[in-house]
């Protein structure tokens, strides 16, 4: 889909067999989305239809155009009215027409367009630049979908949470570079947005998720501003309609392996992410229930009381004690500790 002044620049979609590093695979090129298309203005539902057997949606918004990023909304406000989950296809956006601007106006234009849509690949049809670049994103996309759907997933969750490689790259006690990834919380972030804009370029974004750990102290990871840094990442997140956003949050001091003294921030995170909000961290039947109707979360999490009560389910609808679990058997190899504790005896009713 692709905006203009113009209704429809055709009748037809026009199809078209592609071929890059020795792979092929068609590509339609669906006339214009204006407003109003789901409805039927200007025959749009007719072409959305086409959008929806397409595997991979490639947005070629008009460089040239005032409003790159309001064209660019038109596009995905159009596809999620119409349904039929269109707007959680993998897509690919490009700034087209980039031949007619400026050094200057390419910058400004570009980041206009990423502030709305991640990451955006300039391209000139006319002068050719960028155009195998817009094809090799492609070819990637397709294939990544194809094996996932292939495999039979429903979903990945990106682990930005507990020191690893991303949270590792979002704190400022352990970011310590001096380059685009580093320094400003902007850069910092940079890495988690690009991760995330790959895999959902690859599988759609209602089919991705993040979890953060902000607050948790956990091989000795620290920020100097958690709710900052993790509430710029979860702004940053919600534009990007995810499937959800799972925070991890100890209480103070718990005694825990993950417990630390900062002051808890999960809530200003609700706040910051306007998507499907997941609570996990030390939390308890009644806790997690006061959370769900309290509104501090749309769903929670176990971890802990799931390894060591694999019916931990059931034991909740019965109201039956909670095995504890051996932390000393946390990340070890081996079935100890994984497989051996045993589920609870119901009485038969």
């Amino acid at each position: 889909p692709k905006i203009a002044d113009y209704p429809f620049t055709t009748l037809h979609p026009n199809l078209g067999v592609v071929g890059v590093d020795e792979t092929e695979f068609v590509v339609a090129d669906i006339p214009g989305l204006i407003e109003g298309a789901h409805e039927g203005k200007g025959i749009g539902d007719r072409f959305l239809g086409h959008v929806e057997r397409s595997s991979t949606l490639l947005h070629l918004v008009d460089g040239t155009s005032e409003d790159v990023a309001g064209d660019w909304q038109t596009i995905i406000t159009e596809l999620e009215a119409y349904g039929g989950a269109l707007a959680d296809k993998p897509r690919i956006t490009a700034l087209n027409k980039v031949d007619a601007l400026s050094e200057e106006e390419r910058a400004e234009k570009l980041a206009e367009l990423e502030a709305v849509a991640g990451h955006v690949i300039p391209m000139s049809g006319v002068a050719g630049e960028g155009v195998m670049d817009v094809l090799r994103a492609l070819r990637r996309q397709i294939d990544s979908a194809k094996r996932a759907v292939a495999a039979g997933i429903d979903g990945v969750e990106i682990h930005a949470a507990n020191s690893f490689v991303i949270d590792a790259f979002l704190r400022d006690g352990t970011n310590k570079r001096t380059d685009e990834y580093g320094g400003s919380l902007e850069n910092r972030a940079r890495f988690l947005l690009e991760v995330t804009d790959a895999i959902v370029a690859a599988i759609g974004a209602g089919k991705v998720g993040v979890r953060f750990s902000p607050t948790n102290g956990v091989f000795g990871i620290t920020d100097s501003n958690p709710e900052e840094t993790f509430g710029y990442a979860a702004r940053e997140l919600a534009k990007r309609n995810l499937a959800y956003l799972h925070v991890l949050e100890p209480p103070i001091s718990d005694g825990s392996f993950m417990s630390s003294d900062l002051p808890r921030v999960a809530g200003a995170l609700r706040q910051a992410y306007d998507g499907f909000y997941i609570l996990n961290g030390s939390l308890t039947q009644e806790t997690g229930r006061a959370a769900l109707q309290s509104g501090a979360a749309d769903a929670v999490a176990f971890g802990a009381p799931y390894v060591a009560n694999p019916d931990l389910v059931e034991r909740f609808q019965n109201g039956i004690a909670l095995a504890e679990p051996d932390a000393d058997t946390f990340y070890t190899p081996g079935p100890e500790g994984f497989i051996t504790y045993p589920k609870a005896e119901l009485e038969p009713v």
